[in-house]
């Protein structure tokens, strides 16, 4: 509560500074921001959001994710309370573990093709989620060593491609979602 300002020197050989986000050199790995903003732009560019790098950020609400970015890391968004929804690009591969945990306004998250595995965890205490939208071609699998079922709200309406409806019904890791219907 008491930074006022900080500088990052521009010959940093490790990090730079574009618009109050932090990054790496390179430009493929967004670090944090020191700052509390309500609307995150993040650069295209970008592959990886690392992790707890906007974690419990209070004022958050919107953010728009780069074309390029593939994994988004550890607690990357967690206790942003103000956070209502999320898209990831096509491109997009990877969700780790608690990236969204305990947003506690996340009403609508939607997945691309593209996405490869789901951590049991990356939605834990988002108990407002009332949409998920998954687009991959065949069933999402979630973290293979896990012996849990996947934190979502029963209540949530999982929207899949139409022929995979059934299997998303008969699978043990999605058959406690209440709504599974065609996106």
């Amino acid at each position: 509560k008491k930074l006022c300002s900080f500088v990052i020197d521009k010959e940093n050989p490790n990090i730079c500074v574009e618009k109050g986000i932090i990054y790496s050199k390179c430009g493929k790995c967004a670090l944090t921001t020191p700052y509390a903003p309500r609307h995150l732009h993040i650069k295209e560019g970008v592959e990886v959001i690392e992790k707890v790098a906007f974690w419990y950020n209070e004022n958050l609400e919107s953010v728009t994710f780069p074309s390029t970015l593939k994994k988004i890391g550890d607690n990357s968004f967690g206790g942003c309370p103000k956070l209502k929804e999320v898209k990831l690009p096509e491109g997009f591969e990877e969700c780790v573990v608690q990236c969204f945990m305990e947003d506690e306004e996340l009403e609508m998250v939607d997945l691309p093709s593209t996405m490869k595995e789901l951590n049991h965890e990356t939605f834990y205490g988002c108990h407002n989620l009332r949409t998920l939208i998954i687009r991959t071609k065949s069933v999402l699998v979630t973290d293979r060593d896990s012996k849990f079922p996947l934190d979502i709200p029963a209540r949530c309406t999982l929207k899949v491609p139409k022929d995979l409806i059934e299997e998303y019904r008969n699978s043990p890791y999605w058959n406690h979602i209440e709504r599974i219907e065609s996106i």
